[in-house]
């Protein structure tokens, strides 16, 4: 395991914490989706920006929803 996946693992478990009480939580999904970003989890990181990319825009947090859209982009186009 590499040094900073040891030190993103807690984070990990609290969004998801987070997201089993209020699966609604767009933040929570985004930044869930950066730490499976950063740990290399594409599939989980795509899964949770897609995830918060729809939630941001049914909360009208428009630019939100676009920048959870553009990472999605570059992780698919990997």
């Amino acid at each position: 395991m590499k040094t900073s996946s040891f030190f993103l693992l807690p984070s990990l478990a609290d969004f998801t914490s987070s997201l089993e009480i209020n699966p609604n939580l767009a933040t929570a999904h985004f930044k869930r989706g950066f730490c499976y970003y950063l740990v290399e989890d594409t599939s989980k990181a795509q899964a949770d920006f897609l995830q918060a990319a729809e939630l941001f825009e049914q909360q009208r947090r428009i630019s939100d929803s676009h920048l959870a859209l553009d990472i999605l982009k570059e992780l698919r186009d990997r």
